[in-house]
């Protein structure tokens, strides 16, 4: 077994989390502050992120379930951290992926949510890809042939959509370069406003 202090729980195993592991204002504490691909500064905040992936489910008129999904679907990375693609490939996978499901669960519990079917997941995949394609091409100016995937047809209104994220998250994401971990009001308010994202998302 591997103990791992995350937030402020001293997680046991971390390899096998239990809903009681998750330290939920510290978790989307950690979405406001953690930019993407490798801590890229022109990168969008996993919080950001989460958002613009519902606005294009939303968009694609995905399923419900896919659309709440997509809202929250990398919040095992408070944990495990945004790991890029091709270094997930040589780290192994199969190890990467199953660490991950076994947080999903843990997350999942924790919040009150269900785990996405195989279908589901395919919905969300589809829209986490055309999420990376418009960050990586509108926002850090990168070919998107660099990408080495096959970025599915983005919507005519993707530009909008980002800008649409960045403005509803904007006010609760984009303090994350100032609070400290050991900021109790900064806990809580993470904790609120993340679980009442969800709790939309949910309700609508």
């Amino acid at each position: 077994m591997a103990a791992v202090l995350l937030g402020r729980v001293l997680v046991p195993d971390f390899f096998n989390p239990r809903p009681e592991d998750v330290d939920v204002g510290f978790m989307f504490w950690r979405m406001r502050r953690m930019r993407r691909i490798s801590g890229n500064r022109s990168a969008l905040t996993l919080d950001i992120h989460h958002e613009l992936c519902g606005l294009l489910a939303d968009e694609l008129q995905c399923s419900r379930p896919a659309r709440i999904w997509a809202r929250c679907h990398d919040l095992h990375e408070f944990a495990i951290g945004d790991i890029v693609r091709p270094v997930k490939a040589d780290l192994g996978s199969k190890l990467v992926e199953q660490t991950s499901r076994r947080w999903d669960e843990a997350i999942a519990a924790r919040l009150g949510l269900s785990l996405p079917s195989a279908t589901e997941a395919l919905e969300v995949s589809l829209v986490d890809d055309m999420a990376l394609a418009i960050e990586w091409s509108e926002l850090l100016g990168r070919n998107l042939a660099e990408l080495g995937i096959v970025v599915p047809d983005l919507p005519e209104n993707a530009v909008e959509l980002l800008g649409r994220a960045i403005s509803a998250m904007g006010a609760q994401t984009w303090w994350s370069e100032t609070g400290s971990a050991k900021d109790e009001t900064a806990y809580n308010l993470s904790a609120y406003a993340g679980e009442q994202r969800l709790r939309r998302a949910v309700t609508a």
